[in-house]
């Protein structure tokens, strides 16, 4: 069996692009097919085009979105180990290359403003993503890219304060950690990296070799989740829709905050765009310990600074009455097209 597919890297990314009627209808059909073409459950995918590491075993379900000129983008993280794909956070970097995908897939045609039109199927939000050049996007070349994120407040959850405040305090085995839990781009809950007697600035590997830390941020991810479940308006969030990162401040003209993220298999090598939304989202909300930590009086723009360098994100917000109400995210990223073609399947 083979399937139609195209490679992109994406940001710090890099993402396999499938048709949506490619796959089948029903699962767990096409988490079989997924993982395969992948070559998960190995955990060096070595008998598939996944390249061992979370930031690149990500799959983009791509469709025509019905009466619109939207391309229909479901993300997915394929696990390392397991047969399972996480549909509950959208892959922000991976959004830089959907448009390459969708057209070479047949799905889009050549916009002539060099804009792309993008439904974000993760939690119903569009995309627009604004190439610096469309025909060198298509031709190899590494090309910049506008991403703007409209309307990723309360997305998932409904309330872009899941608790219904700006911090909450959870007790965990008798320790009390201060956290921040927005719910813009994808549901994230913030802690200070110093509620564990860590700097801030250690690498990834450092902080997958402290086992008492990932054991308490995982018993965090679950709690927060099922905290969200009795306050939301939606409820049904899994922990595998909750992101951890533990926050610091940054190092003052280059960087004005800084994080790690804590995924659930090791520490996210950079830091997800989903991520950068909800950091510069808790940063503007007052009360919140992130917002004490940014110091500069414009906090709609800030840089992060994460493992591989510094991402700026710059948010439009307006005050509903007394609440925050964020229009739209906007971040930069680099993009290439890779490959496009036919990948077999083992059957």
């Amino acid at each position: 069996m083979k399937i139609p597919c195209v490679i992109v890297r994406g940001g710090t990314s890099k993402g396999i692009f499938v048709r949506e009627i490619d796959l089948p209808a029903t699962e767990p059909e096409r988490t079989q097919i997924i993982a395969q073409l992948f070559g998960s459950p190995n955990v060096r995918q070595v008998d598939g085009l996944g390249g061992g590491d979370p930031l690149t075993s990500k799959i983009g379900v791509l469709s025509r979105v019905q009466e619109s000129d939207e391309i229909g983008y479901l993300s997915g993280e394929v696990r390392l180990g397991d047969l399972e794909v996480n549909y509950g956070i959208m892959c922000g970097n991976l959004a830089s290359g959907v448009f390459q995908a969708a057209y070479l897939l047949g799905l889009a045609s050549k916009p002539a403003d060099n804009r792309a039109k993008i439904l974000n199927l993760n939690n119903k939000t569009p995309i627009i993503a604004v190439y610096d050049d469309i025909g060198k996007a298509l031709s190899g070349k590494q090309v910049t890219v506008k991403l703007v994120f409209n309307s990723p407040g309360g997305a998932k959850t409904g309330r872009l304060l899941p608790m219904g405040e700006p911090e909450t305090e959870i007790v965990l085995e008798e320790n009390k950690h201060i956290c921040t839990v927005v719910d813009s781009g994808a549901i994230y809950c913030f802690v200070s990296a110093a509620d564990f007697g860590l700097i801030g600035n250690e690498h990834p590997e450092q902080l997958d070799l402290l086992f008492d830390f990932r054991t308490s941020i995982e018993a965090l991810r679950n709690r927060v989740a099922e905290m969200i479940n009795l306050k939301s308006r939606k409820g049904n969030i899994s922990s595998g829709q909750v992101k951890v990162a533990i926050l610091s401040e940054g190092n003052g003209e280059q960087s004005h905050i800084q994080g790690r993220i804590i995924n659930p298999a090791c520490t996210h090598k950079a830091y997800a765009v989903s991520g950068a939304i909800a950091t510069c989202t808790a940063v503007n909300i007052k009360g919140t310990f992130a917002n004490k930590m940014v110091k500069k009086s414009n906090r709609n723009n800030i840089l992060i600074q994460h493992p591989e360098g510094v991402l700026e994100v710059e948010i439009k917000s307006v005050l509903d009455g007394e609440e925050l109400c964020i229009e739209n995210a906007t971040i930069y990223r680099q993009s290439r097209l890779l490959m496009s073609g036919e990948a077999y399947l083992p059957f």
